[in-house]
């Protein structure tokens, strides 16, 4: 039985560059608690040979050159340490945070994935962490792994490793060899323990190990044993797994407010790769994305994005996203995003092997992104009839890519005209011939009415100031100067007591 431990270091620091790619060449120093007692509680490795050390308070750390101080945010360590647990779970279902004051501190994420079985699925242990190591490049994060037997010797290698070196091995039955080497502060002994192996000259695990057992006891008690245990490889690990939290959503916030829609975007990026690589490792897309503008009026900003299908497509959700962004501006500077998903199963598109291949989806979203820019919102969609019998009663609804039905055979027959509807309608002056339309000048030419088919009356809202009343005919125009006749729509207004051509027949 086989265990992989990954332990990803400063963990503050490293949760709030994931999300700030932007960031990651510069020294940064991570603080927590409130003014004045602010204090470094994590920084990255250019911070670090700068003189940055962990307790810091601000104006020591501010007197070091070119440090830039972020807040610690919590809300995001939670959301990175659950886009951990979820991308882990996809490689083994039994997986262990350990969260043990001795073993993993606030500032560390440590996970514990049990192995067994998975080598007829993956491969073996270093399959595993090489696969594990490649998910990690999405989350923008590093992180030490070791594979070994025994827990608590993974978790005490682990701590030893640079979260950039190559992921230990040891075979079973050698975990005492392996752990020899290490300093007695990789199995984490409090202040006191460290305090009096500092007196006794004891410096590394093979000391400690090498002590007689009942002398350590005796002085110790039962801490020294459990601390010898550890030093030899025998200390007893209940492995106890937990359900991975799927949940598609990530957050930021922001030491000053933005206020460009582009600096947002540099953001947004990251977040989206992450939210598309827990829906990936579930074998799902995005059918939506929510996001959530924090602005710095207290006020909560919100817009959304639904394409026709759902996708996994980097590119064309932020172009949505920016798209959506332009169309509905936030009324002041942000100081956070929240951005979360629905999940929804892939669509596949079967293409044939000899016919030409269809425009992408997703071209037709930007597509009409870009349109509704122009014309405004609400008025690109799908036309829907509305319940009445008035005019031009319809409302406009968000395009969706409905499945594909068989037409009836009525509907294909070639007999049947098309209205082409006049928008808008032309005004018309009428002349009247025992009671049927003759003449009509429209546009500023003169039609002979050949035929007219009519009238046909329709009324309604006559109940509040809506009222409608139309009078329709369907008449054939001719004109000298056109051989072809004109079938169209001739409407009279009786409410308006005024003539329209609404419409020609294809």
């Amino acid at each position: 039985m086989s265990y992989l431990c990954i332990r990803v270091p400063e963990f503050p620091v490293q949760t709030l560059l994931s999300l700030r790619p932007q960031m990651r060449r510069q020294p940064i120093a991570v603080l927590e608690h409130e003014p004045p007692l602010e204090r470094v509680c994590s920084m990255n490795a250019r911070a670090f040979q700068q003189g940055v050390r962990h307790g810091m308070t601000r104006v020591e750390m501010e007197n070091i050159a070119d440090i830039t101080g972020l807040r610690r945010s919590v809300n995001e360590e939670q959301s990175l340490r659950d886009a951990l647990m979820a991308l882990s779970g996809q490689l083994t279902p039994r997986l262990e945070e350990m969260s043990s004051d001795y073993v993993c501190s606030d500032y560390v994420c440590s996970i514990v994935l049990d192995l067994a079985g998975t080598e007829r699925l993956i491969g073996s242990p270093v399959e595993v962490t090489r696969r594990l190591q490649q998910q990690l490049k999405v989350l923008n994060i590093e992180a030490a792994a070791c594979v070994c037997d025994h827990v608590p010797t993974a978790l005490a290698m682990v701590r030893t490793l640079r979260s950039d070196s190559v992921p230990a091995l040891i075979p079973s039955g050698q975990e005492r060899s392996s752990l020899a080497p290490l300093p007695v502060s990789a199995i984490e002994p409090d202040t006191e323990q460290a305090e009096t192996f500092r007196l006794w000259g004891i410096r590394t695990l093979g000391q400690l190990a090498a002590l007689p057992i009942d002398e350590l006891v005796s002085r110790m008690g039962q801490s020294g044993k459990r601390l010898h245990e550890l030093a030899t490889g025998t200390h007893r690990h209940h492995f106890r797994p937990l359900e991975p939290t799927f949940s598609l959503q990530a957050q930021v916030a922001f030491e000053e407010p933005i206020e460009l829609i582009d600096s947002l975007l540099f953001v947004l990026g990251p977040m989206l790769d992450r939210l598309i690589a827990l829906a990936t490792a579930k074998a799902l897309a995005l059918l939506s994305v929510q996001l959530t503008l924090k602005l710095d009026t207290a006020m909560v900003h919100t817009i959304s994005v639904r394409p026709a299908l759902p996708s996994t497509d980097r590119k064309f959700l932020l172009k949505l996203l920016q798209l959506e962004l332009a169309a509905h501006p936030p009324g002041s500077a942000v100081i956070g995003l929240e951005l979360t998903a629905e999940p929804a199963p892939p669509s596949r598109v079967q293409g044939g092997l000899f016919a030409p291949q269809l425009p992408d989806v997703s071209r037709l979203d930007v597509t009409l992104a870009r349109i509704q820019s122009i014309v405004g919102e609400g008025n690109v969609g799908s036309a829907q009839l509305k319940d009445s019998h008035a005019p031009e009663q319809f409302d406009i609804v968000p395009f969706r890519v409905q499945p594909a039905k068989s037409l009836p055979d009525d509907l294909l027959s070639p007999v049947r005209m098309a209205c082409r509807r006049l928008r808008p309608p032309w005004p018309a002056r009428v002349t009247k011939e025992a009671s049927r339309p003759s003449h009509v000048v429209c546009e500023h030419r003169h039609f002979r009415v050949k035929h007219a088919y009519g009238p046909w009356y329709s009324s309604g809202d006559w109940w509040n100031s809506d009222i409608w009343a139309r009078e329709e005919w369907e008449v054939i125009l001719r004109t000298e100067s056109a051989p072809m006749p004109l079938h169209a729509l001739l409407v009279h207004d009786l409410v308006a007591q005024a003539w329209r051509l609404e419409g020609v027949y294809d």
